[in-house]
C-alpha cells in the first residue's frame, strides 16, 4: 500500500510540474495571429472609356462668313474645324453688354459682315460656358444658355467683336475678345474659303409679326451642291446581363431576376434595378435613394456629376456628345448624349431614342440612366451615295406637301436600322421644327440615282 501512495504522489507532483511549465511555455509564446483583411470592392473595368465634360460638348459646325451673302460651312471632319477649334481654348473674352440690334442690324451682320459663327446642338448654360472659354469678368445675367458663339468684324471700328447668342431666349450679349482683325480674315476666314459654298435660310415662321419685320433667331444653312456620304453596314456587340451587374451593382450576388408578363427583365438588389427591354434592345437603370442636400448646385456641377456616373460605370463605349438640357426645378435635370459616327449624329425618329444616354439627375445624384444594349464594333462593308443638296431638299420636300416655314434646322445624320447580326446606317435629311418634332428624308440624291460608285471597304473600329 505505501509503494501505491507513494506513486500516485510522485505522479500527481509530474503532473503538476508538467502543468505548471506547460502554463509557463504558453505564457511566454503567444501564437502570432494574422490580421485577416477585411474584404473590399473592386470595381470592375469600365467597357467604354471615361471623357471630360469638355470633350462632351463639341460645336455642330463652324460658319464662315465673308460678305456678299457668301457663307461656307465646316462640319467636325474638315481640316479648317479642327483648326479653329483648336484655338478655341486660347481665347478670352471681357467687357460683356446685353446687346440689342434692329432687324436691319441683324440682316447686315448674317449677310454682310466678315466673321465665324460657331453653332452648338444644344443650349450651353452660362456656368457651363464658363469652362469652354476663359471670360474675364461676369457676363449679363439676363442670358442664360447660348447656342451660338459669333465672331464679326465692325470694320468701321477695324475691332473685332464676339456675340453670345441664346436664340432660345432671343437675346444676346457683346464682349471684346483677343481676336484681332488680321487673327479673322488670315486665319480663319482663309482656311474656310475652300470648303462647299452654303445657303443662309431663316425660319419663315420668325420673319414676320403682325406683318412687321422682325428680328429672326433661328437660322441655319444648306449646301449649295450635291456632297457624298457612305451607307455603312456595322457589326455590334450587345453589353451583357453580366456587365450591367458589374457595373450598376456593388454585390451581384445579392441581385435578384424576375421576369415580368410582358417580357420585361427586371434586376434589383431591393434598391438599384435595371429594368431591361429585349424588344427595343435598351436598359434602364434606375436608383430612388433620396438625393443628399448638397447646397446650391450650378447646372455646370449636376453635369459633372452625370458624366462622372457615366465614367465610373459601363463608361462611354461609342462616340457621344451633349445633344440637349432640360432643367426642370422639382422634377430632376435630364442631360442627352447623342451618338455620332464622325460628324453626324445616329437618329432614328418615330420617338426611338436608342442613339441616346439619357441621365435624370435630382440635386446633383444620378437617379435614372436610359441606354442601348449596342455596342458598335467594326463596319463590314459601306456604299458611297451622292445626297441632296439644299435646293434639291427643299425642292423634294415641297412637292411632298411638307410645311417648310416651321422648319428650324436642317442638317445630315445617319439613321440606323437593326437587323440580325448587323445595324445599317443610312444617311438621311433631319427637318426640325422649333419643337423638336424631326422629319426624316433619305438623302440620296434622285438626280444622280444610278450614277454612285460602290465600294467595300475593310472592316474598321468605328471612331
Amino acid at each position: 500500500m505505501r509503494i501505491r501512495e507513494r506513486v500516485k504522489t510522485v505522479l500527481l507532483n509530474l503532473l503538476v510540474l508538467t502543468s505548471f511549465g506547460l502554463t509557463v511555455l504558453l505564457w511566454n509564446n503567444q501564437p502570432q495571429f494574422e490580421v485577416i483583411a477585411p474584404a473590399t470592392y473592386v470595381e470592375p473595368e469600365p467597357l467604354g472609356i471615361a471623357h471630360d465634360v469638355e470633350e462632351l460638348i463639341r460645336p455642330q459646325a463652324i460658319v464662315f462668313h465673308y460678305g456678299q451673302d457668301r457663307h461656307t460651312k465646316a462640319s467636325p471632319i474638315d481640316p479648317p474645324y479642327t483648326m479653329v477649334a483648336s484655338q478655341m481654348e486660347k481665347w478670352y473674352f471681357y467687357d460683356f453688354n446685353l446687346y440689342v440690334v434692329t432687324a436691319e442690324q441683324w440682316q447686315a451682320l448674317m449677310r454682310e459682315k466678315p466673321g465665324i459663327e460657331i453653332r452648338y446642338r444644344a443650349g450651353i448654360p452660362i456656368s457651363v460656358v464658363h469652362e469652354l472659354f476663359t471670360l474675364r469678368g461676369e457676363m449679363s445675367r439676363d442670358i442664360e444658355e447660348i447656342d451660338r458663339l459669333w465672331l464679326y468684324l465692325e470694320e468701321d471700328e477695324d475691332i473685332v467683336y464676339a456675340l453670345f447668342i441664346s436664340s432660345e431666349e432671343q437675346k444676346m450679349v457683346r464682349a471684346r475678345t483677343v481676336v484681332s482683325p488680321k487673327d479673322l480674315r488670315d486665319s480663319y476666314l482663309r482656311v474656310g474659303n475652300t470648303l462647299p459654298e452654303q445657303y443662309l435660310k431663316v425660319m419663315e415662321a420668325d420673319l414676320y409679326d403682325a406683318a412687321q419685320l422682325k428680328i429672326s433667331w433661328r437660322t441655319f444653312y444648306l449646301p449649295k451642291e450635291t456632297s457624298v456620304m457612305r451607307l455603312y453596314h456595322y457589326n455590334y456587340l450587345p453589353i451583357t446581363e453580366k456587365a450591367l451587374m458589374d457595373a450598376f451593382f456593388l454585390d451581384p450576388t445579392l441581385v435578384r431576376r424576375i421576369l415580368e408578363r410582358d417580357g420585361t427583365i427586371i434586376y434589383t438588389d431591393g434598391s438599384r434595378s435595371i429594368q431591361l427591354r429585349p424588344e427595343k434592345q435598351m436598359f434602364t437603370f434606375t436608383d430612388p435613394a433620396l438625393p443628399e442636400r448638397r447646397g446650391e448646385l450650378t447646372i455646370a456641377d449636376k453635369l459633372h456629376g452625370a458624366v462622372a456616373f457615366v465614367n465610373q460605370h459601363l463608361g462611354w463605349t461609342d462616340s457621344y456628345y451633349l445633344d440637349k438640357i432640360l432643367q426642370r426645378p422639382g422634377e430632376g435635370d435630364v442631360f442627352v448624349f447623342r451618338q455620332y459616327l464622325g460628324a453626324y449624329p445616329l437618329i432614328a425618329g418615330e420617338g426611338n431614342d436608342g442613339e441616346t444616354i439619357t441621365i435624370t439627375s435630382d440635386e446633383g445624384q444620378v437617379v435614372s440612366l436610359k441606354q442601348s444594349l449596342f455596342d458598335y464594333d467594326i463596319y463590314i462593308n459601306f456604299d458611297e451615295q451622292v445626297v441632296m443638296s439644299g435646293p434639291e431638299l427643299f425642292a423634294y420636300a415641297r412637292e411632298q406637301q411638307i410645311d417648310l416655314s416651321l422648319v428650324d434646322d436642317a442638317y445630315l445624320a445617319y439613321r440606323p436600322s437593326v437587323y440580325p447580326g448587323y445595324i445599317k446606317l443610312t444617311p438621311v435629311w433631319v427637318l426640325e421644327k422649333a419643337s423638336g418634332e424631326q422629319l426624316l428624308i433619305e438623302a440620296a440624291s434622285r438626280q444622280a440615282e444610278g450614277r454612285g460608285t460602290t465600294w467595300t471597304g475593310v472592316g474598321q473600329k468605328r471612331s
